[in-house]
């Protein structure tokens, strides 16, 4: 995108070419509101992503060097010693089936 386009002194122009000279100014004042408006956001998002780190985040330290990359998924726990609790109880009372998953 170009803007440095030579423009006549307005006083040199006639009233038709004025209204080409202010519409194509339109244009190109609009086209750059929508890329200041992507780069704003583009700014906030970055502005976030810098803002996270251990000092004022709960992220552990060794995750302050990836600003961007996504956090690990979930690994699939059991429910530890609440499921142990009936096949412990189980084995006692000398039940082998039914008990265990």
């Amino acid at each position: 995108m170009r803007f440095d386009l030579p423009v006549p002194e307005p006083e040199e122009l006639s009233r038709d070419e004025l209204i080409v000279v202010v519409r194509r100014q339109a244009g190109q004042l609009a086209q750059l509101m929508e890329v200041n408006e992507a780069l704003a956001g583009k700014l906030a998002r970055l502005e976030h992503l810098l803002s996270r780190n251990s000092g004022n985040s709960s992220n552990p330290p060794s995750k302050d060097d990836d600003p961007g990359k996504p956090a690990p998924p979930d690994k699939a726990r059991g429910r530890g010693w609440a499921e142990a609790v009936p096949r412990e109880a189980a084995r006692c009372a000398g039940v082998t089936s039914g008990v265990d998953r």
